[in-house]
């Protein structure tokens, strides 16, 4: 029998194991990874650079069915980056984000592992977790393992080509309710015909979410239209409930306001009178988005002085895609929805099964882009794991 077994290598199981283990050797802990490697879906997050948190880490990022009150004081005041400066992760700031010095999300994984490992820690790996079982004051995994403590750090469903199959719900369910499961921070898919004209072009700008043309969300920040629809941070940030929305049958568009200074774009294009529509909007937008609103406004290749400038400044200020679907959970970087943060203590711990504690993405709680989902994952395995040694002790 171990102390205390973690299932699930990724960000949230590696730091509860690295905590248990920081001033407890003593502790005989089991870390049950079903890869055969640690932190796979961590090696890939920031694209491969592991955006490790935030400077604002306002509890107004983070979003639950439940109440995140009891956790507001440490998410906000996170306290978990000393804990990776102490197991040998240098951490610097690029604006308001934070990224490990190294420029590489391997790099945190290996860190993470190795002071694990030099603590005595035990890792299993190519071990699939199919049934865990309470018996009296301890628990048994698959028949097979036997634990007094038992943390369940399996992930979600988002980036299931990482080990990330929904494990956890499947295992917790007949404990636990669970929240309706959704794709988050995920491109979204469009019907709008001139998608592949305009694939690849990038930009800053403000968007909308409309639902059943009534604006209800906006975020300022890159969008990237793609041959299958859109892309980019604010697109994430706005796809949370879109699925959902979807289901619902209701109309899910995305507006974007291609510019700013719309009077001043108007005196602008009028002084190319003698241009085509489209070369004189080029001047101002990327010409194959200028082509495009040309086309769709049936336009193209009519001189800018025989044509409505009103119509071409509301295109601008409302470039509107109608969305149809999500990428889904392949892509997915979390996912919204889990087991119900209510029905634990606000170390995580269950309140239905003593010692049994669930952490990071299992949980009902996902955030938006910028490093909060991975503030979560290290913040809730640093409450479990100081909760553990407390009870062990």
């Amino acid at each position: 029998m171990v102390d205390v077994a973690i299932i699930g290598a990724g960000a949230s199981g590696l730091m509860c194991a690295c905590m248990l283990k920081k001033d407890n050797t003593n502790i005989d802990v089991l870390l049950i990874e079903k890869n055969d490697r640690v932190g796979k879906k961590l090696s890939l997050t920031g694209n491969g650079k592991c955006n490790l948190g935030n400077i604002n880490n306002d509890i107004s990022n983070y979003n639950s069915d439940s109440n995140l009150i009891d956790f507001k004081e440490i998410l906000e005041s996170s306290e978990y980056l000393r804990y990776l400066k102490e197991f040998g992760i240098y951490i610097k700031k690029e604006n308001n984000l934070l990224y490990p010095n190294s420029n590489q999300a391997i790099g945190v994984v290996k860190a993470l592992e190795r002071y694990f490992i030099n603590k005595k820690g035990n890792i299993k790996y190519n071990y699939d977790v199919i049934n865990i079982e309470k018996i009296n004051d301890y628990y048994v995994i698959n028949n097979d393992i036997k634990c007094k403590y038992l943390v369940v750090a399996t992930g979600g469903l988002s980036y299931p080509k990482t080990g990330s199959t929904g494990s956890g719900y499947k295992l917790l369910k007949d404990y636990h309710d669970i929240t309706k499961l959704y794709p988050s921070l995920v491109p979204l898919i469009s019907d709008y015909k001139y998608l592949k004209d305009i694939s690849g072009v990038r930009f800053d700008s403000r968007v909308y979410l409309k639902i059943d043309n009534n604006i209800i969300k906006e975020e300022t920040g890159q969008v990237q239209f793609t041959d299958y629809g859109l892309s980019g941070i604010c697109i994430f940030n706005l796809s949370r409930n879109i699925k959902k929305y979807l289901e619902d049958n209701k109309k899910v568009s995305i507006s974007i306001n291609l510019i700013d200074n719309l009077d001043d774009v108007k005196e602008y294009i009028s002084k190319f009178n003698n241009y085509k529509i489209e070369d004189a909007l080029s001047n101002i937008v990327n010409n194959k988005l200028a082509n495009v609103i040309c086309k769709e406004l049936n336009i193209i290749g009519r001189k800018v002085s025989d044509v409505n400038m009103d119509i071409i400044v509301n295109k601008l200020q409302n470039f509107e895609l109608n969305i149809i679907d999500t990428k889904g959970y392949e892509v997915s970087q979390v996912t919204k929805g889990g087991i119900k943060l209510n029905q634990c203590d606000k170390y995580l711990q269950s309140k239905k099964c003593k010692h049994l504690y669930i952490i990071g993405e299992v949980l009902d709680v996902d955030a938006k882009c910028g490093g909060y989902n991975l503030s979560w994952a290290f913040t809730s395995a640093v409450l479990a794991s100081l909760s553990i040694i407390k009870s062990y002790i």
